[in-house]
């Protein structure tokens, strides 16, 4: 059975992305979703487009909201 974006997603990951944000912190990544975008329907160079959004928690405590958009290109 072939893993959905969302399991294949690792955390660190995302940590890192948001971590590169204008003005964040290092932070956890506390909450995150992925949802598909653009067109359901995938082709032979395309496998999907995705938002994936959440929020990371600071050293601070305050909370960082980010969103990435994904694209998946299928290899030739």
């Amino acid at each position: 059975m072939e893993k959905s974006i969302s399991e294949m997603i690792d955390t660190d990951w995302l940590r890192n992305l948001s971590k590169n944000y204008p003005h964040s912190e290092k932070g956890i990544v506390k909450h995150w979703s992925c949802n598909s975008i653009g067109a359901v329907d995938k082709n032979l160079v395309t496998g999907g487009v995705y938002r994936i959004s959440g929020t990371t928690e600071m050293d601070s405590r305050a909370q960082q909201s980010w969103s990435f958009i994904l694209k998946v290109v299928n290899p030739a």
